[in-house]
């Protein structure tokens, strides 16, 4: 894959201490060419000076916030392989630890033995349509955040052209941060899938 353009949409409801969420709080769209991706909407939109609309990432990705990568394909094997079918549609749990795995990474800890719920629908050639993922983080007397994604791939074989931004229009992260040398800057997007989970090779 050679460039990206993902838009996601989300909406959550919370009751008591329990949050459910479609997607990644707040709306964005990510689009990836080259060696950079940028992101409109998002945390830092307020940060932003007049006249800019993006900032820009270093390192490219295909990947939002959904935690199943199908163009992987050690995880999409990985998770066929587990899965139940049923008329073209697979659906399992894999706990983190072992969807980690499968990119070749590590999660630590408690974090790994988390499940991890899935769907994946296929149309009559075999490409993946739709991928939903869940799991839910407990935090004990704090309540529990349940996360659902739910992506949807369409178009397959179509012929599309992506640019990045015009120039006036994008900050990069780190100019963003400039102005407080001691800050942490953000070396992934924000909710970025398994890379936002502290993930390390």
């Amino acid at each position: 894959m050679i460039a990206a353009d993902l838009t996601s949409r989300a909406k959550s409801s919370g009751k008591g201490n329990t949050r459910t969420s479609l997607s990644a709080l707040g709306s964005n769209r990510t689009i990836s060419t080259g060696d950079h991706r940028y992101l409109q909407g998002g945390i830092f939109t307020d940060m932003l000076p007049e006249g800019k609309k993006w900032l820009r990432y270093p390192g490219f990705s295909h990947q939002s916030n959904q935690m199943v990568d199908i163009f992987n394909p050690k995880v999409l094997k990985g998770l066929v392989a587990k899965a139940e079918n049923v008329k073209g549609d697979y659906k399992g749990t894999v706990t983190l630890k072992q969807l980690a795995a499968f990119q070749d990474t590590k999660i630590p800890g408690k974090l790994g033995k988390i499940k991890v719920k899935y769907l994946l629908d296929t149309n009559a050639r075999g490409l993946v349509t739709r991928v939903v993922s869940e799991w839910t983080l407990d935090f004990g007397l704090m309540g529990s955040s349940r996360t659902v994604t739910d992506t949807r791939y369409t178009g397959w074989g179509s012929k599309v052209t992506i640019k990045a931004p015009a120039k006036s229009q994008w900050l990069d992260i780190a100019d963003l941060f400039a102005e407080t040398p001691d800050a942490d800057i953000p070396s992934e997007i924000p909710e970025d899938a398994i890379s936002s989970l502290g993930v390390g090779g």
